[in-house]
């Protein structure tokens, strides 16, 4: 006999996903997902762009921002159409080489599951990162590399806003009697800086590195150099709270370490900033610094 109460109940949020495209060389047929957009059946709607900012800059090097922000424009479009109550499929790409997917109806728990749906079926690039939870073979090297991306990202940020601030960065110094140098993200007479990143993945090297740069801070903090920073802190890459490529298990353990990494810089009087993009991580430095 068939007992219906064994069977789970149906999804409470219902909605349809469209993924927005970009085709990088016209008419060459070769398209990317830089969004989804999901519509539920009140009207409302979400946008999650689907390339992370470190994508977006191993993919397009130094033109990464431009494309960052042919995205951002695409969705503030959308959103503007989308808030006039006008049908989804009357909306016209600002751009040229942005097409409009086809549209598939989902349901799940919440919106953020159907996004990870709509990743899964059509966005190869966050796919990857969503399958890296599962499978990552060189977590130490991977995790470094995408690190000092960001980092350079952040300084050619910063330099854009503040030249005079070259000098501090990539700082090397010898503290009290050490042979060897350390070098500190930023460094001048009144701060000093160090990043961090956490990306989900890459988890546990990622998390050592940091508290290894927290302490190169601290034993500046108490050398016995007649002149100290006044201020000390670390910057740590934290994916978008809206970054759909994240499961919720991998949320839960940033969540987790970030949470740790606060305890140890309190105790060592060392300010942890977490910050979303390397725009952000400049307009902190600057606000710090300046």
């Amino acid at each position: 006999m068939c007992d219906l109460d064994m069977f789970p109940e149906f999804p409470s949020f219902e909605a349809n996903w469209i993924p927005i495209y970009f085709e990088p060389i016209l008419l060459s047929g070769e398209r990317i997902t830089i969004a989804i957009v999901i519509i539920d059946a009140s009207g409302g709607f979400k946008i999650f762009p689907t390339l992370r900012e470190e994508v977006l800059d191993s993919l397009y090097g130094i033109k990464s921002k431009n494309l960052s922000n042919m995205v951002n424009h695409c969705k503030s479009s959308i959103q503007e159409h989308l808030k006039n109550n006008k049908p989804f499929e009357l909306w016209q790409p600002p751009f040229k080489g942005i097409y409009q997917g086809k549209t598939t109806p989902a349901a799940d728990d919440n919106v953020f599951k159907v996004a990870q749906q709509a990743i899964q079926r059509c966005s190869s690039l966050s796919s990857l990162s969503m399958a890296a939870e599962r499978d990552y073979d060189d977590e130490l090297k991977q995790s470094h590399k995408v690190s000092q991306r960001w980092q350079e990202a952040v300084i050619k940020n910063v330099l854009t806003k503040m030249p005079s601030f070259e000098d501090y960065f990539k700082v090397k110094i010898a503290i009290d009697r050490s042979k060897t140098k350390t070098q500190f993200g930023f460094l001048s007479d009144r701060t000093a800086i160090n990043f961090g990143f956490l990306s989900g993945f890459g988890h546990s090297s990622s998390l050592n590195t940091i508290k290894a740069r927290i302490l190169d801070l601290e034993h500046l903090m108490n050398s016995n150099s007649l002149v100290l920073p006044e201020e000390y802190a670390i910057l740590i890459k934290t994916p978008s709270q809206d970054d759909v490529s994240i499961t919720d298990n991998i949320k839960d353990k940033l969540s987790d370490t970030i949470y740790t990494i606060k305890d140890i810089g309190q105790k060592s009087n060392v300010t942890i900033c977490t910050v979303e993009t390397s725009e952000i991580a400049a307009n902190k430095i600057i606000e710090i610094a300046a």
